[in-house]
């Protein structure tokens, strides 16, 4: 979902000539639209699932708790955003005291919210901006990804292959230095 942000935040600064000062843009492994939007309607009636599409193991949270995705659905949005958040707050994926909880589910209500805004987003082509595409190894339709990304932005595109995912890049010292020295790189040839 971040890369789709990023991507429209870059997009609309550079349209209104708000550009020039901005770094070049870093996707850490994102979708293309078209799987993003396959993803979320397998999910969309499995909120459980769907919370997948942003934290790395919400059944496994659940579990945690005793409950099952069927338990869950059978809540209603607000009971449902709390238990989540409970179950995200236990199994240590989600940083927050335990008397937050209703602030969390209002959090994890609002991330409901912008997961179904995503899937009437159509990103649009981004030219004048360096875009770094950082892709795993170990993700399957890596080729697809990476041309649906290419063709978005332009002649900026560069593409980076790390072992690592977006789930867990920053445990991997050697992804992030490999980011790292290729976005030196891009700076000091965009400069």
């Amino acid at each position: 979902m971040g890369a789709f942000l990023a991507w429209e935040t870059a997009r609309r600064l550079l349209a209104g000539g708000q550009g020039e000062h901005l770094l070049p843009l870093v996707l850490l492994d994102p979708p293309s639209k078209p799987a993003w939007d396959n993803l979320y309607d397998s999910r969309a009636h499995d909120p459980a699932a769907l919370l997948g599409l942003v934290a790395p193991a919400p059944q496994k949270a659940l579990a945690a708790l005793g409950m099952s995705e069927g338990d869950l659905a059978a809540l209603d949005a607000p009971a449902r955003a709390r238990v989540l958040a409970e179950a995200l707050r236990s199994s240590g994926q989600l940083a927050v005291e335990k008397d937050d909880l209703e602030m969390a589910g209002r959090v994890m209500e609002i991330i409901d919210a912008n997961l179904r805004a995503l899937r009437s987003y159509a990103p649009q082509p981004l030219e004048g901006l360096p875009v770094l595409y950082v892709r795993s190894n170990s993700m399957e339709e890596d080729d697809a990804r990476t041309a649906y990304w290419r063709g978005l932005a332009g002649s900026g595109f560069e593409e980076l292959a790390v072992d690592a995912d977006h789930w867990n890049l920053l445990h991997d010292p050697g992804s992030v230095d490999a980011i790292a020295a290729r976005l030196a790189r891009l700076l000091k040839k965009h400069a």
